[in-house]
């Protein structure tokens, strides 16, 4: 466990007062906030701060000790500028079953049901390395919808099957030309785990991510909500489409900052087997860029 040390504790409390025995914060230290609630705290709370997490009694070289200054900084952020200790406020339902005092919550201290978190309302899912995880980052982190997990805890990613979740108000399915998804995986090392994950049964020679069934089950089988499918390379240029399907399924008034700028892709280089998906690729290259399938019952038609 991360407790507060005392010297951190009485800075802490010379600024903050006294501390809750528990802060549960949101992942990752990435957030917008007012100038303000930065100014709120004197210059001289941050020349601490600064002080603390350049610590020169910690040796470089040791990494979980300065993964944990880290962290002690991560957890702290957003009570630091103002909000509650309790960051999330679905989970305060559990407070009461928590019995370490004096801490910063370490993830594996945690009960489970305090790792999770709620059901998506946005689903983006596909078969990967089309983008699929910075999407999931930037409408959940930057844009504030609630998506399914982009480190795929929930087994939602990459579903072989649009999932029967109540939750979900709509999705955005994302493809690409499936040799470049190919070379994708291969170069980031995830080739092998994804065909365990997605392929299984319906690996082939020529399909061994077995992408034709993965999409094939998305455009058929029945759903509840609308689905956008969306070609990879497009999706800088329709962001207006998207940001118009988005705010028709969650709020007119949404504002949907542009994506990250589009980067070259580094596995343009991977080699290929040789003729790999080269038809299947045709045949993707051939379907539009962007279509909204409606929720149905029963089997739709394939494009």
């Amino acid at each position: 466990l991360f407790l507060y040390n005392s010297s951190h504790r009485s800075w802490l409390e010379s600024y903050l007062g006294p501390l809750p025995s528990l802060l549960l914060d949101r992942c990752c230290a990435q957030f917008i906030v007012h100038r303000d609630r930065i100014r709120a705290r004197p210059l001289s709370f941050y020349q601490d701060a600064l002080r603390i997490a350049l610590d020169p009694s910690i040796d470089e070289e040791n990494k979980e000790d300065n993964r944990q200054l880290g962290l002690f900084f991560e957890w702290l952020w957003h009570y630091i500028f103002g909000e509650p200790p309790i960051a999330t406020p679905d989970l305060e339902q559990f407070v009461p079953n928590i019995t370490q005092i004096n801490l910063v919550y370490y993830h594996q201290s945690i009960p489970s049901c305090l790792r999770s978190r709620p059901l998506p309302e946005l689903l983006i899912a596909s078969t990967g390395g089309v983008g699929t995880t910075m999407l999931l980052t930037h409408y959940y982190q930057v844009v504030g919808i609630l998506t399914n997990d982009a480190m795929d805890n929930d087994k939602l990613k990459h579903s072989v099957v649009p999932p029967e979740l109540d939750s979900i108000q709509c999705a955005l399915y994302i493809f690409g030309d499936p040799q470049d998804v190919y070379k994708s995986l291969e170069r980031r090392g995830f080739l092998e785990d994804t065909i365990k994950k997605i392929a299984k049964e319906n690996a082939t020679t020529d399909d061994p991510l077995a992408l034709k069934s993965h999409f094939q089950n998305w455009q058929q089988l029945p759903t509840k909500y609308p689905i956008m499918f969306l070609k990879y390379n497009s999706l800088w240029e329709k962001q207006t489409e998207i940001n118009e399907y988005l705010q028709t399924c969650f709020d007119r008034t949404l504002y949907i900052p542009p994506l990250p700028k589009r980067r070259e892709r580094k596995s343009a280089h991977t080699p290929l087997p040789k003729n790999l998906y080269h038809e299947y690729a045709k045949t993707v290259q051939n379907l539009p860029d962007l279509w909204i399938r409606q929720p149905s019952s029963s089997l739709s038609s394939v494009l």
